[in-house]
């Protein structure tokens, strides 16, 4: 799996929009994007569901990472 990470931690829902949203183009199988930003990660997650014609699954997941929680989203093709 090839991952995209972004560490940061936005102070708006709409830096987190553009970030999110950008991440839709570079999401496919084999690929996900890590986040500690919750509102990165429900827009992103978000985006992806209501794409036409959607052809995956959208996974998400919840871990620590030296004490800090992260948010994983990647897509499965079905």
């Amino acid at each position: 799996m090839e991952w995209t990470i972004d560490d940061r931690i936005y102070g708006t829902f709409r830096e987190a929009e553009e970030v999110g949203f950008s991440g839709v183009g570079d999401m496919g199988e084999g690929r996900g994007f890590i986040t500690p930003d919750l509102k990165v990660a429900s827009v992103l997650s978000y985006a992806l569901c209501g794409l036409p014609d959607v052809t995956y699954l959208v996974h998400t997941e919840e871990f620590r990472e030296d004490g800090i929680l992260k948010y994983k989203i990647w897509v499965e093709n079905l």
